[in-house]
């Protein structure tokens, strides 16, 4: 008997290791077979010698089974064996979110009845997602970000009764409406559909998740109102719906969802005003920017003491801000850019100490900044630019000790950059495009070594440039243009690597250093100066140049055929100067194929222009569709509060007609050649008809012989045309009706003969457009001349057989003039052919007019039709 405790020892150790134990063992180890190799370590407990609840991440309830897995944010990867985990007959919890899991959702899935909790959220599954109906003990769901495709089994839902928490966003579903299985989920308290693809209105039904904290619909194609019943979300915390198309007015009574902390609807089509959120006291951010709303912001917002974010730019609110508003500690962002806002900026907006960005760019704010925003030692964005500002900037604005941006530009703001400005050491964006600055720039704006971008674009600054500028190593973007300064750009700006562009336009500079080899300038403008020598040779050093404008100098040299491996080269500008010579290179074909805007206008130039250069210019033979990006030079991206994204644009200014027009936004579908006033001459090249995006073409004021090349009846974009003052011949190819974009010709003071052709845009031309071309004729020339056409006026020039009669003219006048003939003389010099036609003449005006009978019956013999003619 004493050994019957010894013998029964196995059987004890048997009943350890349960069959369910063991099946579960065999689970887990299939699990670690599709997952170890991609994180060894993690799963190197999964030991057969190891008690199973001691697996990492693994956890058993009180009889020894596994109820939970959990390995998210483990940087797993491998396929899920779904029919080795759902043997797992206990399993309450599968958490393997935030890893790298791909493969399908098995049907094997289904047999997973006692799951609570499923959270295979972000990871890189594929197909579609199963129906989940038979998981009807599901507290948790969340797919999010999981990669699956295709049309969610939403009908699944209705079966999954207990569901507290459904996250299914960001998943490239198939385009389909939420269904009314999503409204029965009644004990939903955080729903997360945003970035799904879901269509239609937003159901009424939304309104029975009365337990709902957290609802996030964005991102999607939503349509219609926000349903009234959405109010009946008495605990609702945070609502996301920004990025769909939704329109109309805030729902009555959305003002009793006082337990909104965050509100996020941007990037709609939201009309009315605000006034239905008046009484969200509880706020903390309020995001509805790029909407339609109008009004004014109501004067509750200043008691909002828990907002910390409000963004309602790009909206049509007019009237004040209220002046409370930001007064409280916790204000940190404010943007309510872009509408119609107006009156005086709010004391003490940037009072707190929190306040980190600051923008009401593009409104009518009138008066001053407050002297209290030199004290917001927080602020890192100042932007306040195309407002009616004025007077002087509070001197601690040069020199908070955070701010990175401070943008004040378009406004009428006057005084001198104060040498404080040096202090500002964190300044990386400085704006202040066309105020009424005055004065010199300080030297002490080279302390701003973070300094990228420095705009004074008009302004009424003196002196010369500072030297010290050079200390902002990170110096990229550079506009002095329109002032006054004087002297030379400095040597040391010339040997800055970073510096992409330079635009000291408009100024009085007298002379430009050499640029050293690392060059990196896209742009340099110098156009406007007092700059006399040789054309710049350093540039050939500038390999990624796109823009050079030296217009309206007194450079003198031969044209830059230095240059024409810049391949880059879009824009070149020499007007007004005094270059000579012949602008033929050799070896010049295949030269500047991205070139879309060359004025050479005003110059020495002679000679005749290449027809085969032209042909390397692809950009301005591109079609109409192959022509859509732009020209954007530089583009800097904040990755701070907000995300600003700045763009920073040449301007060029194009002559035509006479007039200067500046151009901000270079498109690469605009394009132009403009050689007037120059020496060219010999023959239009016929190469210029290639050019079939050309907008405007100016040869005007040259000597160019010849007929006109009817190859520019291709140029189908063209809107100006100016040949005239030159020595053309021949006739007007009646093909040139064909340009029917044209809005402005000018083949005035030539040689031309002939017809002018007449259709579309030619029969609108007004006279002055051919004026000066003695032997040309049709309307408008003679529009008021009804004495017939001289002997010249019926001849037209050939260039092989000298003048010829025009026989398309002659052959209709001698036609009409015959058949007149014959018919008036029949009538004057037969008797019997004049009887017959008076007889039938006045039968027919009886039919017409029956009271002639009456009238005429006792007279006739007495009629008499007179024959003077």
């Amino acid at each position: 008997m004493s050994f019957l405790p010894v013998l029964l020892l196995p059987l004890f150790f048997l009943c350890l290791v349960s069959p369910s134990t063991s099946n579960d063992l065999d689970s887990l180890f299939k699990l670690k077979t599709a997952l170890e190799n991609s994180n060894p370590t993690l799963l190197s407990s999964w030991k057969q010698e190891n008690p199973t609840c001691n697996f990492t991440g693994v956890l058993c309830n009180s009889n020894g089974l596994v109820s939970e897995i959990n390995l998210s944010q483990q940087n797993l990867s491998g396929s899920l064996p779904f029919d080795a985990i759902c043997s797992l007959r206990e399993l309450e919890t599968l958490s393997l979110g935030s890893n790298f899991l791909y493969g399908s959702l098995t049907q094997d899935l289904s047999n997973c009845t006692n799951l609570q909790e499923l959270d295979l959220g972000m990871n890189a599954f594929t197909g579609k997602v199963p129906d989940l109906g038979s998981l009807n003990q599901l507290r948790l769901l969340s797919l999010n970000g999981s990669g699956f495709s295709g049309i969610f089994p939403w009908k699944s839902l209705e079966n999954l009764t207990k569901l507290t928490f459904l996250s299914l966003g960001d998943v490239p579903f198939d385009e389909s409406p939420i269904t009314t299985e999503l409204a029965k989920l009644d004990k939903l308290y955080w729903l997360y559909l945003s970035n799904s693809s879901i269509t239609g209105k937003i159901q009424e039904g939304i309104g029975n998740l009365t337990l709902l904290e957290n609802l996030e619909l964005s991102q999607n194609q939503l349509v219609g109102e926000i349903p009234q019943s959405i109010t009946n979300l008495k605990k609702l915390w945070q609502l996301e719906l920004y990025e769909n198309f939704l329109t109309g007015k805030f729902p009555v009574g959305f003002g009793n969802l006082t337990s909104l902390t965050n509100f996020y609807a941007a990037n709609n089509s939201l009309e009315g005003d605000l006034s239905e959120l008046k009484s969200l006291t509880g706020l903390v951010s309020l995001q509805l920017y790029e909407n339609q709303l109008i009004g004014e912001v109501p004067e509750e917002f200043g008691e909002f003491k828990n907002l910390a974010n409000l963004s309602l730019y790009a909206n049509k609110l007019t009237g004040p801000l209220p002046q409370k508003l930001g007064s409280w500690s916790g204000m940190e962002f404010i943007d309510v850019s872009e509408n119609y806002l107006s009156g005086p900026i709010p004391p003490d907006m940037c009072k707190n100490e929190k306040m980190t960005v600051f923008l009401l760019m593009q409104n009518k704010f009138t008066g001053g900044i407050p002297e209290s925003y030199a004290n917001c030692k927080s602020l890192v964005r100042l932007r306040v630019r195309y407002n009616s500002l004025l007077g002087t900037v509070p001197a601690g604005i040069w020199s908070l000790p955070s701010v990175s941006i401070i943008d004040l530009s378009m406004n009428q703001f006057e005084g001198s950059l104060a040498s404080d400005i040096g202090k500002a050491n964190s300044l990386s964006f400085l704006l202040l495009a066309n105020n009424q600055f005055e004065g010199q720039i300080p030297e002490t704006i080279g302390n701003l070594k973070k300094l990228v971008s420095l705009d004074l674009f008009i302004n009424n600054l003196h002196g010369i440039i500072p030297g010290s500028l050079c200390n902002s190593q990170g110096l990229a973007f550079l506009d002095m243009s329109n002032n006054s300064l004087s002297g030379m750009v400095p040597q040391c700006l010339t040997t800055m690597s970073t510096l992409a562009v330079l635009n000291l336009g408009q100024n009085n500079l007298t002379n430009v250093g050499e640029w050293s080899q690392n060059c990196n300038l896209e742009t340099l403008d110098i156009s406007g100066n007092q700059i006399q020598g040789q054309f710049p040779k350093f540039l050939v050093n500038c390999t990624k140049l796109e823009v050079l404008n030296l217009r309206n100098n007194e450079i003198t040299d031969s044209f830059p055929c230095f240059l024409k491996n810049t391949s880059t080269l879009r824009v070149l500008v020499l007007r007004s100067n005094k270059f000579y010579g012949s602008i033929g290179c050799p070896k010049s074909n295949g030269s500047w194929p991205m070139l879309q805007i060359i004025d050479l206008a005003q110059n020495n130039f002679s000679g005749d222009i290449p027809g085969a250069s032209l042909t390397s210019w692809q950009a301005m033979m591109a079609n109409k569709d192959d022509a859509s990006s732009k020209l954007n030079h530089i583009q800097f991206q904040d990755n701070g509060i907000g995300g600003i994204y700045y763009q920073f644009y040449d301007t060029i200014t194009i002559t035509n007609k006479g007039l200067e027009t500046n151009l901000v936004k270079i498109l690469i579908v605009f394009t132009s050649i403009d050689f007037s006033c120059n020496e060219f001459n010999g023959s239009i090249p016929e190469e210029i008809g290639e050019l079939k995006s050309l907008h405007v073409l100016n040869l005007s004021n040259n000597a160019f012989t010849n007929a006109i090349p009817s190859s520019l009846s291709n140029l189908s974009q063209l809107e100006s045309l100016d040949l005239s003052n030159n020595n053309l011949s021949g006739q007007i190819s009646p093909q040139f009706t064909k340009l029917t974009f044209l809005e402005v010709l000018d083949l005035s003071n030539n040689q031309l003969v002939g017809r002018i052709p007449s259709g579309n845009q030619f029969s609108t031309f007004p006279k002055e457009s051919f004026e000066g071309n003695k032997d040309l004729f049709e309307p408008p020339l003679n529009a008021d001349n009804t004495t017939g056409l001289s002997l010249p006026a019926l001849m037209k020039s050939h260039p092989n057989s000298g003048d010829e009669i025009d026989w398309d003219l002659i052959t209709v006048e001698i036609g009409f003039t015959f058949g007149f003939g014959i018919a008036i003389g029949s009538l004057l010099f037969c008797k019997r052919w004049s009887k017959w036609y008076y007889k039938a003449m006045f039968n027919i005006l009886v039919k017409i007019f029956p009271q002639l009978e009456q009238r005429f019956s006792n007279h006739r013999r007495h009629v008499y039709i007179s024959q003077r003619y």
